[in-house]
């Protein structure tokens, strides 16, 4: 075997596993509860945590922005008016530091994200036409990396922050839901080597989160600021009164909770040995869709084969329904006014070619009430 070898096999790997992720066109399976599926963003770029706006018409994403100015490539906030025969995008943040979690405001006038433009992650807003400024919502004072703020009708703030100043991370600090340690290797390497694109944060994609994040609210101005309880990613419901988000609780798995506003009526929804994130109401507030790994296999769920689906139930919990049946990731759904949902997947091996869809479900009635 000549010093050559090692060299020539692993690079024969790779570009067959190149070839096998690049080619993966895939279409995302659904279940007989669901009418029809689109694939709204079809760019080689990922696209992910859509967030429709309030009249429906337009779907706010995280895009990734590719320059030839020297400037490195990272994440920005994107809008796509998905009902439109031809799907154009416009940039509505621009900025080298990358930004997540978009919102739309109650008229859809500004869009509210989560920016590391600080040294840790905090709220800002910008017009959603992507005319002028952005601005810095909140100051230097969450001390998390995970704000995933959300905006209710009346205008007032839910997000992430930690209850402690400058906390320690470590590793034993960060609940991982499965995940494979080989092929998040062979994607960190794919990516930064490779391709030069920056790897996308599966923490805040896939549900990775530190493990003493609270629920918060505030007031638009900043007064007012309640701790509530341990949780990530909180939505508010469409009156503003309550608030759904997913918590461990005292388990070691993620299920799905309820709170009212002022911090009373704490309700666990969901219970179930998997991984139940990311939920959102329907525009009337009688379900709850969500993202899980409930449908996977226990070797799926144990060895990290990212199997997660769109599920919804009523708003009191129970009577579930599975809406897409595809072996990768589906999350982080958008309920829109018009009954159609927006989610996130992937397909592929290295890439994780992230890109948004809409489904639009057949659900049983009379709705739940």
């Amino acid at each position: 075997m000549t010093a050559r070898t090692p060299f020539l096999t692993v690079a024969t790997v790779l570009a067959a596993l190149m070839v096998v992720g690049c080619a993966n066109d895939y279409k995302v399976r659904h279940t007989t509860a669901v009418t029809n599926m689109t694939r709204i963003t079809t760019r080689a770029t990922p696209e992910f945590m859509p967030e429709v706006s309030p009249d429906g018409q337009k779907v706010a994403f995280v895009g990734l922005t590719k320059t030839q100015e020297g400037r490195r490539n990272n994440f920005d906030i994107w809008v796509t008016e998905p009902y439109k025969k031809l799907y154009q995008y416009m940039r509505a943040t621009d900025n080298e530091c990358n930004d997540y979690s978009p919102v739309w405001g109650p008229k859809g006038r500004v869009i509210v994200f989560d920016s590391h433009r600080t040294r840790r992650s905090s709220i800002w807003e910008k017009p959603s036409d992507g005319i002028g400024g952005a601005r810095q919502v909140t100051g230097e004072d969450l001390y998390t990396d995970y704000v995933t703020p959300d905006l209710s009708v009346n205008g007032d703030f839910c997000y992430v922050a930690l209850p402690e100043r400058n906390p320690v991370r470590g590793i034993f600090d960060v609940a991982l839901l499965p995940f494979s340690l080989v092929g998040g290797a062979l994607e960190f390497m794919w990516s930064n080597w490779i391709t030069g694109m920056p790897v996308i944060d599966a923490a805040r994609v896939e549900g990775r989160y530190v493990l003493d994040n609270h629920i918060w609210t505030r007031d638009y101005s900043g007064g007012n600021a309640r701790e509530l309880c341990v949780g990530v990613t909180p939505k508010w419901s469409p009156d503003g009164s309550k608030i759904v988000f997913a918590s461990k609780g005292t388990k070691t798995d993620f299920d799905i909770w309820t709170i009212d506003k002022n911090g009373a009526n704490l309700r666990q929804l969901t219970s179930h040995p998997a991984q139940d994130i990311q939920p959102t109401w329907s525009p009337d507030g009688k379900r709850i869709a969500f993202s899980s790994n409930r449908a996977a296999s226990w070797f799926e769920r144990t060895f990290g084969d990212q199997n997660y689906d769109i599920w919804v139930m009523n708003a009191q919990g129970g009577s579930l329904i599975q809406l897409t049946n595809y072996s990768k990731f589906e999350g982080h759904p958008s309920w829109s006014i018009d009954g159609d949902i927006y989610f996130h997947s992937y397909g592929g091996f290295f890439l994780k070619n992230w890109d948004i869809w809409r489904m639009t479900p057949s659900l049983p009635g009379p709705e739940p009430q």
